[in-house]
């Protein structure tokens, strides 16, 4: 827990209708301040506490009107990692990989490098490992010395790597 950590009423009822209530008043400002940095954010916030309230799916909707009002911008790159985080949560891997793929492209994206290792982790969980492979090779060319999951760096090495013939190599041994 850090100091910013979010705390809920005891009350499940109480809580239940706060995050009413806020979903209502970050949709009322997402209206009022359409198409402006702070519409996007409120329509980012209510995409939060809507995914709390009905699940990841049930935001998506919200999340998607975000990313097209921030058209562009950083934000939208951030739209396209929670729209990718929600397609991930309902096994859409494809997919969730174009939105992280989506998010990389943003150059001035904070979590840019992030997203693209979580484009070609997709991908492969998808079974596109071409996609995957090329992606990692950008990731590699781009930032050499970016840290990842060493589970993940195995991973996507390991589609990177040339196939062995094994049937050759077993017919050398024969000889």
């Amino acid at each position: 827990m850090g100091v910013f950590a979010e705390t809920e009423p005891a009350n499940p009822e109480v809580a239940q209708k706060l995050k009413e209530e806020y979903l209502a008043k970050f949709l009322e400002a997402a209206d009022e301040y359409s198409n402006s940095i702070a519409g996007v954010q409120a329509l980012l916030e209510a995409a939060s506490i809507k995914a709390e309230l009905e699940g990841p799916t049930q935001a998506m909707e919200l999340l998607r009107k975000a990313k097209a009002a921030a058209r562009g911008t950083d934000l939208a790159a951030l739209a396209s990692m929670r729209i990718a985080g929600a397609l991930e949560l309902s096994d859409d891997f494809a997919g969730a990989a174009q939105e992280y793929e989506e998010a990389a492209n943003h150059e001035d994206f904070p979590g840019r490098l992030p997203a693209m290792v979580e484009a070609a982790r997709c991908y492969a969980a998808a079974g596109d490992d071409q996609r995957a492979s090329a992606l990692f090779a950008r990731l590699e060319s781009e930032a050499p010395d970016f840290a990842m999951p060493p589970h993940v760096r195995n991973q996507l090495s390991a589609l990177s790597a040339e196939p062995v013939n094994t049937a050759a190599a077993e017919s050398e041994e024969s000889e």
